[in-house]
């Protein structure tokens, strides 16, 4: 389910549910939907759906979208000529884990780019849920921040971006970048996927 915020209203997407005008964007008024284009009752929600339509909300609110478009700066490439990459298991320093958790706990949004691929859910790789997403980031913590790769401004000596490898469930891991308090994508990995082909070209040694 997405969410998008218009004037006084949060409206509701991906829901499961259809008017029968054909719109499938609605608003809430107390525990009821209704459809955004016609303002017509469409469903009562069950005790359940309530709940996770709040916690959803609530995960919202915490992350706001960032139009990537228009933030040329939240990319997933390198942004400089001053940055480097850095691969775990090829060429690390001290500082790349602190640094990386500093990016982290300040993670307050993710892009558009990122929300879209799970909403969508059209590939496996992005069957992710938000919220489970956000509750992964609050536990990471400085003992446990370990991301596999950084972009590191070489001038600056500051980590700009950094890719952290999780636990998801019990069959699949999450990967998640982050860059200037943005989640700038993120994808699901079996367990037993271990990017044995690993590119060190593109990486310092």
């Amino acid at each position: 389910m997405g969410s998008k915020k218009n004037e006084d209203d949060l409206i509701f997407e991906n829901t499961g549910y259809k008017c029968k005008c054909g719109c499938s964007s609605f608003f809430v008024r107390l525990d009821n939907l209704y459809c955004f284009s016609c303002y017509d009752f469409v469903h009562k929600l069950s005790e359940f759906e309530y709940s996770n339509l709040h916690y959803n909300l609530n995960i919202f609110r915490k992350m706001n979208l960032i139009e990537c478009e228009n933030k040329k700066s939240i990319s997933n490439d390198t942004i400089s000529n001053n940055t480097k990459l850095y691969h775990r298991k090829l060429k690390w320093r001290d500082c790349f884990d602190k640094q990386s958790f500093e990016i982290i706990k300040n993670v307050k949004e993710i892009s558009c780019h990122a929300y879209n691929h799970i909403i969508n859910k059209r590939q496996k790789r992005y069957n992710i849920d938000l919220g489970k997403m956000w509750d992964i980031i609050e536990n990471i913590s400085l003992e446990n921040c370990r991301p596999f790769e950084v972009e590191f401004d070489e001038n600056l000596e500051q980590v700009t971006k950094c890719v952290l490898r999780l636990s998801y469930d019990f069959k699949r891991d999450i990967s998640i970048v982050f860059r200037d308090g943005v989640i700038i994508t993120c994808w699901l990995n079996d367990k037993n996927d271990l990017h044995n082909t690993l590119d060190e070209i593109k990486y310092e040694k």
